[in-house]
């Protein structure tokens, strides 16, 4: 019985699903795109691959390192190599991942049991149907982004972290990382946000359909997240899931 449900929640709010943790991901995955676009120059599916999923690695290890963040693809794996590495900042210690950011290393090894990574299972399909990614180009071969639409994330994103972008993508590229970089890197976390942001100003434009073309589905989206911030505001509160359930049943006619 669960797939008529999936099927009715997601007709309400198209491109955000049970699976969809955290928001930042739409403007992380946006400046990984662009940023494979000018650092790799080709369009090679097996290293556009191999570049997502070393980034999501890398993502989960500073989100570790850092102790707080959930929803976060392969942070459990991260944990585990965290606790292995110790906590002595003194002794050097590098974490390698290519290994495990590697599509076909053995399973017992890789970060995500699924070869597609965070972006190929979980968010691609879903910024595909906001609008914001193109996946099914034949001539282009790998996933990019829809330059009206995407590109304001990827720069708000890119702003957001500064010159912390070029350590991310050197230690991407070395495929492993230090306690310290690590550290540094606790920018990119999807709880660094800062309010009132280019970035966070990008992000509700995503959410709410401004961004990219008009569609049904960012219409659909729009209007529900329009009735969730309604009811907000007039219970000057966070809305509970009962409250919403049956003031939507009221608005079904």
């Amino acid at each position: 019985m669960q797939r008529p449900v999936e099927v009715l929640f997601q007709s309400l709010v198209p491109g955000i699903s049970t699976i969809t943790l955290r928001l930042r991901y739409y403007s992380f995955f946006a400046w990984v795109l662009e940023a494979f676009a000018k650092v790799e120059q080709k369009n090679d599916p097996r290293a556009f691959n191999t570049f997502h999923r070393r980034a999501e690695v890398l993502l989960a290890l500073a989100s570790a390192r850092e102790g707080s963040e959930v929803g976060v693809t392969g942070i459990d794996w991260a944990w585990r190599r965290l606790s292995e590495a110790g906590e002595d900042e003194d002794n050097g210690q590098v974490i390698a991942f290519d290994l495990a950011a590697a599509p076909d290393a053995p399973l017992e090894d890789r970060y995500l049991r699924n070869k597609g990574g965070a972006f190929g299972a979980i968010y691609s399909t879903q910024m595909y149907d906001m609008d914001l990614v193109e996946l099914y180009d034949e001539d282009i071969g790998i996933p990019y982004c829809t330059s009206a639409a995407l590109l304001p994330l990827a720069e708000s994103f890119e702003e957001a972290v500064g010159s912390r972008s070029g350590e991310f993508l050197e230690a991407l590229n070395d495929g492993k990382a230090s306690l310290s970089q690590l550290d540094d890197l606790a920018v990119f976390l999807p709880s660094r946000v800062e309010p009132g942001s280019t970035e966070q100003a990008a992000l509700v434009d995503a959410l709410l359909g401004r961004l990219g073309k008009a569609s049904i589905e960012n219409a659909r989206r729009r209007e529900t997240l329009r009735l969730v911030l309604a009811r907000a505001e007039a219970a000057a509160k966070r809305p509970r899931t009962e409250e919403l359930k049956w003031e939507f049943f009221e608005l079904a006619d």
